[in-house]
């Protein structure tokens, strides 16, 4: 049978298919029907088209379930006349994209996926990987605040807001457990790689996408740094640094004249839609203050139209009847179980601990206490320390009904030890390092994020756009039809083709 590569490519929030034509352009160029390796495998590309729209509302559980169906579905008719057979694995994700694809690991390291299809390529393009990041800009508290509630599910769990496992973690952090499916799934690739924008990206920042605890790239322009790119990909960065002497800051030139202006309005950067020549750019920013309050209303009407359809979806789906087998739950059921037979343990090494007084005959009372510390619970009696390895507990299930447990090949982290991530901080609340520069803030739960899905080998790419008003879209080349300036992307494109795997 002839050998086929799959590779998915998962575009992100209010995305469409065609979002990701130019990725799947120059993967095709690269592999074509004639090109193939040595062993005759040969690549399929199948662009994810089950969440679209607003139906990236869902949540990254709900999509990463569609998405999971579409490729079973895929491979099903691919192999369906007995000449094919899927023998290789890779995935792309762009902006949510990639969080849906991290989440769609995990289902399909559920299912034994990669017991019998090879997992090679893991990449992800400007995706937020430890949540959204805050700084102390005005329009970044808007986002912060409003962001978690009008987004449907899609929403907290993208600002680290819900409480996604039955010990109330937000999913973020579960997929981040280096003992969970989500991790362990991951693991498997033969090859991961995150691209994301040093500096110009307003959607997905660079911390977040690179999975940086620190912003090297910060006040780039004041501090005058250096970069340097690579000979054949002209953004990418190859590397960068300071100058040896501070730059000294350029004299103000006087209010209203016209270098005033001119380096006023160069400053401003607009969105490439704003763009006018003269004099229609004149009428534009004489209109803009009728314009921003009318599209403004229009998002904020068109968003909670949006999120509440998604909500009424949610509702219809989670009355199917395959809804109880979906990861989601079938997780929770596990956490629940693990959390039973842990309470079981502890009475009966309770109950083997009593001892009896000699005077008296009469069992010494003793107290029994459960500390969630470092992942080990710790039964104390008399002269006895009793100490188990267990996951969190959620205090208030532990004395309802226990219930036999079926499996646990799901979850080794639950049966194992607590994940190394400490107890669950919301990423909106604000550190105490907080400034009123308008630096990015990292939250105690992003930190802890970075710092166990830094224990994964990735391999990390920089883009470089100067000039740009944002590059969220550049860097994959979103729509090169309405913006020739996007063309910029297809260099990171053809440097992640190049390192492809097939």
């Amino acid at each position: 049978m002839e050998p086929i590569h799959l590779l998915v490519l998962v575009h992100g929030l209010w995305g469409e298919p065609i979002h990701m034509a130019e990725v799947a352009r120059v993967i095709k160029e690269k592999f074509s029907a004639e090109n193939v390796d040595e062993t005759g495998v040969k690549l399929q590309v199948l662009v994810a088209e089950t969440n679209s729209l607003d139906s990236t509302y869902d949540g990254f559980d709900f999509g990463g379930e569609r998405i999971a169906d579409e490729i079973q579905k895929t491979i099903d008719e691919t192999q369906a006349d007995g000449k094919k057979q899927v023998t290789r694995f890779s995935l792309v994700g762009y902006s949510l994209g990639g969080l849906l694809s991290r989440y769609l690991v995990g289902i399909l390291e559920s299912r034994h996926f990669f017991d019998t299809i090879k997992p090679i390529n893991f990449s992800t393009f400007a995706s937020p990987h430890i949540g959204v990041i805050k700084t102390n800009f005005f329009f970044s508290k808007i986002a912060f605040m409003l962001g978690p509630k009008m987004l449907s599910r899609t929403g907290p769990q993208l600002w680290g807001q819900d409480s996604w496992s039955s010990s109330g973690q937000p999913l973020l952090e579960v997929m981040a457990d280096p003992k969970g499916i989500f991790y362990q799934g991951l693991a498997k690739f033969e090859r991961l790689s995150l691209y994301g924008s040093a500096f110009g990206d307003r959607t997905v920042s660079y911390q977040t996408a690179l999975i940086d605890p620190e912003d090297p790239f910060y006040d780039h322009e004041k501090t005058g740094m250096i970069f340097n790119t690579e000979e054949d990909y002209p953004h990418l960065l190859a590397s960068y640094h300071l100058p040896d002497q501070p730059l000294a800051p350029p004299p103000k030139p006087p209010v209203l004249s016209r270098e005033y202006l001119k380096t006023t309005f160069s400053r401003a950067r607009l969105p490439p839609i704003f763009a006018l020549r003269f004099p229609l750019n004149l009428v534009l920013f004489a209109l803009l203050p009728v314009l921003i309050p009318m599209g403004l209303s229009f998002a904020f009407v068109k968003v909670s139209l949006d999120s509440s359809n998604s909500r009424k979806r949610l509702r219809v789906l989670e009355k199917d009847a395959g809804f109880k087998d979906r990861l989601v739950n079938v997780m929770k059921r596990l956490d629940k179980e693990v959390e039973n037979v842990i309470v079981e343990i502890v009475e009966d090494a309770a109950e083997q601990a009593v001892e009896m007084d000699e005077a008296t005959g009469e069992p010494i009372s003793f107290t029994v206490r459960v500390d969630d510390m470092e992942g080990k619970d710790t039964t104390t009696v008399p002269g006895k320390t009793i100490s188990l390895h267990t996951p969190s507990l959620s205090r208030k299930n532990s004395s309802e009904k226990k219930e036999k447990s079926k499996s646990r090949s799901l979850c080794s982290s639950r049966a194992g030890s607590s994940s190394n991530l400490a107890t669950t901080t919301k990423s909106g609340e604000e550190s105490k390092e907080e400034n009123d520069s308008g630096k990015p803030v990292l939250s105690e739960l992003q930190l802890r994020l970075a710092s166990s899905l830094n224990t994964l080998p990735f391999h990390k790419y920089r883009a470089y756009f100067p000039g740009v008003f944002s590059s969220h879209a550049v860097i994959i080349s979103r729509d090169v039809q309405r913006f020739s300036f996007h063309k910029q992307g297809e260099s990171v494109l053809r440097h992640w083709a190049d390192h492809f795997i097939i």
